[in-house]
């Protein structure tokens, strides 16, 4: 994809296309098509999701397989200071890798919380080891979509 075309004259848009495919020489992409877009102006946005549909296969599922969703935000709900046995929960975003989540599922979150103490001699915090966290699933979101179960 070659994005943000609207920001440059079309003989730059060709030189910027040259240099994307000289980049990508000799790599598995070398054969790939490159589209140029520009998503303000949606302009071949249509061109390069048929592009996606016809060309990319869709990946195999693994709906039996445990669960996996890496997080890659959270969202505390709880008050600052709040004790490990007050606290009402979070919020977690990700996608789904494989599996599939439900609502009222237990989950454990990985590495969870660390044990640790200040070595005297080197005065660096030293973790004793990790407990995982076990939570139950209380709702799924796709974007604003609220969901009985999530897959990949």
């Amino acid at each position: 994809v070659q994005n943000k075309v609207d920001l440059c004259h079309p003989s730059e848009c060709a030189m910027h296309m040259m240099s994307i495919r000289k980049f990508v020489r000799g790599t598995a992409a070398e054969r790939a098509p490159i589209v140029p877009t520009s998503a303000v102006l949606d302009l071949n946005i249509d061109a390069l999701c048929q592009h996606i549909v016809e060309h990319l296969p869709e990946p195999e599922r693994q709906l039996d397989a445990p669960a996996l969703m890496p997080i890659i935000r959270s969202f505390d709900v709880n008050k600052p200071g709040t004790s490990l046995d007050k606290i009402k929960g979070g919020v977690v975003g990700g996608s789904i890798m494989r599996g599939t989540l439900r609502k009222g599922e237990l989950v454990e979150i990985r590495p969870g919380i660390p044990d640790t103490y200040v070595d005297k001699e080197t005065r660096r915090t030293v973790v004793r080891s990790v407990t995982p966290i076990f939570a139950t699933v209380k709702s799924l979101f796709s974007e604003k979509n609220e969901l009985e179960q999530a897959v990949p």
